[in-house]
């Protein structure tokens, strides 16, 4: 019970805090920059970094 209501929290807050960016950046900078971190992240795992 106890982490179901963390999970919803959680979310909620990530909800939250996606609307506040989304009201001072643009889609089109949050896509670019979610496709470096994406890159980036393939990146180390791929040569084992972590």
């Amino acid at each position: 019970l106890g982490s179901s209501l963390a999970l919803v929290l959680v979310s909620l807050i990530g909800v939250m805090f996606a609307q506040a960016i989304c009201q001072f950046v643009s889609p089109e900078i949050i896509k670019k920059v979610a496709a470096v971190g994406f890159v980036a992240m393939g990146v180390l795992i791929y040569f084992d970094v972590f």
